[in-house]
């Protein structure tokens, strides 16, 4: 998928491309807030 544009995963999933890009936005924050929370777990 980190190759595909956000066009082409659109049409893979039949959704718009800002649907996509909504989508990968909010996976990134997620991991994101995996991350620090795991990293103030071990400091601990």
């Amino acid at each position: 998928m980190l190759e595909l544009s956000d066009t082409e995963i659109a049409q893979l999933l039949n959704i718009s491309p800002p649907s996509v890009r909504q989508y990968l936005t909010r996976a990134r924050r997620a991991a994101k807030a995996l991350m620090n929370k795991g990293g103030e777990q071990n400091d601990q």
